[in-house]
């Protein structure tokens, strides 16, 4: 596929996924805070399960159902895997802007894509496996992260 038109199915995708998410946020949280529905986990557990390790355990189940949808039929008959994978595209953006506003991180807009190298499945590990040394354990979502890093190794 050339760049160009590489860029321009980039660009649908995306405009596909703001309203996706613009749809179910309404759904699921209104117009006062558009994250209520990833904060709830903190009331209810008392602050035990952050919103962002909520955020990663519904993205480990739809990473899951992808796998699922992959190599098998599924059995909700209009759900696609391409469906899910949007829906993981948006978990993801969505994570990425609650952190933002948490720490208060702001990139530099003239940060090129190409400058950002992301970890390797390796490099991921490494940090998981270092915090769990150091602390003893991990969160649900990380010792998950973890498991599926073990299980693409093993693949």
């Amino acid at each position: 596929m050339q760049r160009e038109k590489y860029v321009a199915r980039f660009k649908e995708i995306l405009n596909q996924m703001a309203v996706i998410t613009d749809a179910k946020g309404k759904d699921y949280a209104g117009e006062d805070n558009v994250f209520r529905n990833f904060e709830f986990i903190e009331h209810i557990t008392e602050g035990r399960v952050s919103a962002l390790d909520g955020i990663l355990v519904r993205m480990s189940d739809k990473f899951m159902r992808a796998a699922n949808l992959m190599t098998r039929t599924n059995a909700v008959a209009d759900e696609k895997v391409t469906d899910t994978l949007l829906d993981l595209a948006v978990y993801s953006i969505i994570l990425k802007i609650i952190l933002e506003k948490r720490t208060g991180f702001k990139p530099a807009p003239e940060v090129a894509a190409e400058q950002v190298a992301p970890l390797t499945p390796e490099e991921a590990k490494h940090i998981l496996m270092t915090e769990l040394n150091q602390k003893g354990s991990l969160t649900p979502a990380k010792r998950t992260l973890l498991q599926m890093l073990n299980l693409e190794r093993a693949a």
